[in-house]
């Protein structure tokens, strides 16, 4: 018997994401949609150098894409439920702006 395919993820953003995507270059728009699509759906946690990979510390748990021109996104994994949360997008954040975005002191 064949092994079932593994259940995709599914990929949440927050409200403005599109109007944020819209303003960055096209090379950037298409880097992340295709990373949206093809990695985020089926293997959100797997690292790729110089683009992708986990934070530290007290951000243990989210993900950052580098997207070119200083721009970030960053997400979260809810694994039992399958869904990648897309919390951030737009240029390095500044370290209170994420305490905020998690709600972390």
């Amino acid at each position: 018997m064949a092994e079932a395919a593994p259940v995709p993820y599914r990929i949440n953003v927050f409200d403005g994401f599109f109007a944020i995507l819209e303003t960055f270059p096209a090379s950037q728009q298409e880097l992340i949609t295709e990373f949206m699509a093809l990695h985020f759906t089926v293997r959100p946690r797997v690292m790729v150098p110089g683009k992708l990979k986990e934070l530290k510390g007290a951000y243990r748990g989210v993900y950052q894409l580098e997207c070119g021109g200083g721009r970030r996104l960053l997400y979260e994994i809810d694994e039992p439920k399958k869904l990648v949360q897309i919390i951030y997008l737009g240029n390095h954040p500044e370290w209170e702006k994420r305490q905020k975005m998690r709600g972390r002191r």
